[in-house]
């Protein structure tokens, strides 16, 4: 539901070396389920999502770059529910009434009063659902560009319909990192604007921020280690519950790997 506008994602501080084009893909899986009701809105979403992005990137100038990122989403049913359940029950964590109802099965669906339907998504495959144009700067970088202030501008222009909105939104991001050796602290603070679907303005809010604080450990060329904490502004407002006016919070443990060609 937060993807209604723009969504932050963890970016380096650094630019493109200058005349250099970068390429990048990247994939996430996940499984999400949630089933709840207020006196005005029901919402029930169950599926299995891989989210992959292409971001090509190049450098115009010294500290000066351009690119473009594609989002592509696969969402289905999937096989993982009772794979998670088992997980939670072993580790004492709620299932938000995930054993009522069938597991491996597609919802994503919002309906408000009198059983108005607000969004009804069916399943996706390698669906194109935004694209983002960014320029990034760095205003600040020390002489070994161990340590940087990154300024980046983006707009997404989104591509599907529903909650995915039908309108572009633009964000502005400082970003920053600084190294002691093989410690490295990141961080990025930024807002941007919330330009739903007219169906959903009613449900969310104008303008959102974000933070992001995270602490890598590398262990070599190849291999690092990563905890990760973000906290964004609410998007949605007016449903009265806990779970969905709350700001979002993500918090994350991790190893990061690179290919090393000598």
């Amino acid at each position: 539901m937060q993807r209604i506008s723009y969504t932050p994602m963890a970016e380096r501080a650094f630019a493109v070396a200058a005349r250099r084009l970068s390429a990048e893909v990247w994939l996430g899986f996940s499984n999400t389920f949630e089933q709840d009701s207020t006196d005005v809105y029901e919402l029930f979403i169950d599926l299995e999502r891989l989210l992959s992005t292409t971001i090509v990137r190049y450098g115009i100038a010294e500290g000066l770059e351009l690119g473009g990122r594609l989002t592509f989403e696969t969402t289905g049913g999937g096989v993982l529910d009772p794979f998670i359940l088992r997980w939670h029950n072993l580790f004492g964590l709620g299932n938000a009434n995930r054993e009522r109802y069938p597991a491996n099965q597609y919802e994503q669906r919002l309906r408000g009063a009198n059983n108005v339907e607000l969004l009804d998504i069916g399943p996706r495959t390698l669906a194109l659902t935004d694209v983002r144009l960014f320029a990034k700067w760095e205003a600040v970088a020390s002489s070994d560009r161990g340590s940087v202030l990154g300024l980046r501008a983006v707009t997404r222009i989104p591509t599907g319909s529903g909650f995915a909105g039908a309108r572009s939104d633009f964000a502005f991001v400082a970003l920053g990192q600084l190294s002691f050796e093989t410690w490295y602290l990141h961080g990025m603070i930024g807002a941007s604007t919330v330009r739903a679907s007219p169906e959903l303005e009613a449900m969310t809010r104008r303008a959102a921020g974000h933070v992001m604080l995270g602490i890598e450990r590398a262990f070599n060329q190849a291999l690092a280690a990563l905890v990760q904490f973000s906290v964004a502004t609410p998007v949605l407002k007016g449903f009265n519950h806990r779970e969905l006016d709350r700001a979002p919070t993500n918090l994350v443990f991790g190893l990061a790997g690179r290919c090393v060609n000598e």
